[in-house]
């Protein structure tokens, strides 16, 4: 088989650096069979092991978040590959349960930022343009704002994912994402893992974003919903690019914020709490923490409400 980038990349970056300490050719499957453990020898405890090397620099200090989280993705995902293909037995990457810090503070959502279902709609529609690609984000970026997928999952979406019935909601299956970790570090299929949580998970469609869906995908019945005349998932910087042309005269909308107004629309309707957060991915706790404005923001509903249930 054809070497993909990710390893012609090492192959050269090998060659590159062994090349400084030696004048005489290097045997590359030598050398990496010397200096390289077998894929099925990995355990819990060298993973772990792996982990503290991929975050730390050649300066003992700890790497930056962002760099320490994609070495962390592409280890995971990589792992997750080996399970695919038979060469592990299961995933052993060390799971560890999140500890929340009880002096972090998380910042609320300011709901009275966020598009209204008029503008959000409107700037969606502003998205499609003369350009070939404009419909694939118009369709990615209406997956976020109607079915409050994250932008990784949006471009994760493929079409077998999908239940779109002529009438009425669809339905789709949420269970893999597109991360954002730059093509020097592997294939699209590489770049390919679960959401952002781990959390899969079935989110209903509204009626008009099945339209779309099915004006979009045509015949096909199986395949990525969205690629570029490449055959690549489009970048978050091109669904930015197309977002920031499209939003208009409000600079603070974020593609993110499709998502947030799907949410905080969605309670607004009177969504139960723990439904909308199953269909964000989120649990209960987060969603109350993140949403807190637009949940404190009708209280005379609330109490009237509240008290034409407590008098009947």
């Amino acid at each position: 088989t054809q070497p993909t980038s990710l390893r012609s990349d090492v192959a050269a970056w090998l060659r590159s650096g062994l090349a400084e300490r030696s004048k005489q050719p290097v045997d590359m499957p030598a050398w990496v069979a010397r200096w390289t453990l077998p894929v099925s020898s990995l355990d819990t405890t060298r993973c772990v092991l792996l982990e503290t090397e991929l975050t730390t620099g050649d300066d003992g200090r700890p790497l930056g978040a962002k760099t320490a989280s994609r070495y962390r993705i592409v280890a995971k995902t990589f792992l997750a590959d080996a399970v695919t293909v038979g060469h592990l037995a299961s995933n052993p990457w060390p799971t560890k349960k999140r500890r929340r810090s009880a002096t972090k503070v998380k910042h609320a959502v300011d709901v009275r930022t966020l598009p209204t279902p008029a503008d959000a709609r409107a700037a969606l529609d502003r998205v499609v343009t003369h350009q070939p690609g404009s419909r694939g984000i118009h369709v990615l970026l209406s997956l976020v704002y109607f079915a409050g997928l994250r932008p990784s999952e949006a471009r994760g979406r493929y079409v077998e994912d999908l239940a779109l019935p002529e009438q009425g909601w669809g339905l789709a299956r949420i269970h893999r994402a597109y991360t954002g970790i730059g093509k020097a570090w592997g294939d699209d299929h590489e770049l390919e893992g679960d959401t952002k949580t781990g959390v899969n998970r079935d989110v209903p469609l509204h009626p008009h974003l099945v339209e779309v869906l099915r004006e979009y995908i045509g015949d096909r019945v199986n395949g990525p919903v969205v690629r570029t005349t490449k055959g690549n998932p489009p970048s978050l910087s091109n669904m930015l690019r197309s977002w920031r042309r499209a939003r208009g005269s409000n600079p603070r909308w974020s593609t993110y914020d499709l998502r947030h107004a799907a949410a905080t629309t969605w309670l607004a309707a009177g969504v139960p709490i723990g439904e909308v957060a199953r269909r964000l991915g989120h649990s209960p706790e987060v969603l109350l923490s993140t949403y807190a404005g637009v949940l404190l923001g009708d209280i005379e509903t609330s109490n009237a409400r509240i008290e034409q249930t407590l008098a009947t």
